[in-house]
């Protein structure tokens, strides 16, 4: 009896060591299992952070895009620009061609002779030989008929005349007229 005595005295401690250690593994799933739950919550948040951040990034593409359309812009408004003073350029240019011109041809008109005395330089007289212009000359034809000359020996004489634009106060040559000596052979030579 001894032997059961001993038993039932003999207490051992491993089953109580099983239940302790369980109880601790427990209470550390416990504890785990909340900790996951948070851990999940804040990758959730995480994951609502990402897509925050891939909006910002799209949104700085986006900004990105509309710098360079503002550079392009920029650059093309600088382009305009030079066109702008390049065509104001040719304009003065063009502007001052058409002063020059006017110019010359009123440097032209003013050494024009003047019709009469109304211009101030007195009417113009022709010499020997030489035929004024006057109003109601409107061709060639008219001057050679009013002088008894042909219109051919007429322009043989003034071969520079734009017979299509004679003008008032115009000075012409007229030709010999046929019969007529020269004026140096129509001086008698003097008597001895």
């Amino acid at each position: 009896m001894d032997t059961i005595s001993s038993r039932e005295t003999n207490t051992n401690f491993l089953p109580m060591a099983g239940i302790i250690v369980g109880a601790v593994a427990l209470i550390i799933s416990i504890v785990a299992l909340v900790k996951l739950s948070s851990v999940s919550k804040e990758v959730a948040e995480c994951r609502g952070l990402s897509a925050q951040v891939e909006g910002l990034n799209s949104q700085v593409a986006q900004l990105g895009q509309v710098a360079q359309a503002a550079n392009d812009a920029k650059q093309m408004a600088a382009e305009a620009s030079n066109y702008g003073k390049a065509l104001n350029k040719l304009t003065q240019d063009a502007l001052n061609q058409v002063g020059t011109e006017i110019a010359g041809i009123k440097t032209r008109l003013d050494a024009r002779p003047a019709p009469g005395p109304a211009g101030g330089r007195g009417p113009v007289v022709a010499g020997p030989g030489e035929y004024v212009v006057v109003a109601g000359d409107s061709s060639g034809t008219v001057i050679a008929h009013k002088n008894g000359v042909s219109l051919q020996a007429l322009m043989a004489v003034n071969p520079g005349v734009n017979w299509n634009k004679l003008h008032i106060g115009q000075k012409l040559k007229l030709p010999a007229k046929a019969g007529a000596q020269p004026a140096a052979a129509q001086q008698t030579p003097p008597r001895q």
